[in-house]
């Protein structure tokens, strides 16, 4: 995440709004949302993740009608954490996706903290994109107002 934030400042420059928003996003929100996952008595299992997949990252085989993903930039996570990014309105996948693989994966504990664990994944995401395209202004403003610390915390 801190990665992220600064490759977006360098990207878009110093905005007023981080000054506040960055500290309370490390010192408060990011241990009270994934501290949980491993106390008392939890622990994660880190899940090998695709890294990038929304809809457009993904495809049936018409030879066969498998189900397919590319353009994988992998990494061991939280398996959770690919859910952030299936949020945006862009990302056509929606709520039954989440509920099937639900079916399967149990929501972790928590599960109150599940919302806000997911816009914490969101952020991270959004910020990526955000400093990869650096002349769309847009991005930054359409991240911020989704900031999760923003209400709760600051």
């Amino acid at each position: 995440m801190r990665r992220a934030l600064n490759l977006e400042l360098e990207a878009k420059g110093p905005d007023p709004e981080f000054d506040t928003l960055v500290p309370a996003l490390f010192d408060k929100v990011i241990s009270r949302l994934l501290r949980p996952l491993e106390s008392d008595g939890r622990s994660l299992k880190p899940s090998l993740v695709h890294g990038d997949l929304w809809y457009t990252d993904s495809g049936i085989d018409v030879g066969t009608g498998e189900s397919l993903i590319f353009d994988a930039c992998n990494y061991y996570a939280h398996n959770e954490y690919e859910f952030g990014q299936w949020r945006p309105v862009c990302n056509r996948f929606g709520a039954e996706y989440l509920a099937a693989y639900h079916s399967y994966n149990q929501i972790s504990p928590p599960e109150e903290d599940y919302d806000g664990r997911l816009d914490l994944y969101k952020l991270r995401f959004n910020t990526h994109v955000s400093a990869l395209f650096t002349q769309n202004q847009a991005l930054r403003e359409q991240y911020e107002v989704l900031w999760p610390c923003k209400e709760r915390c600051c």
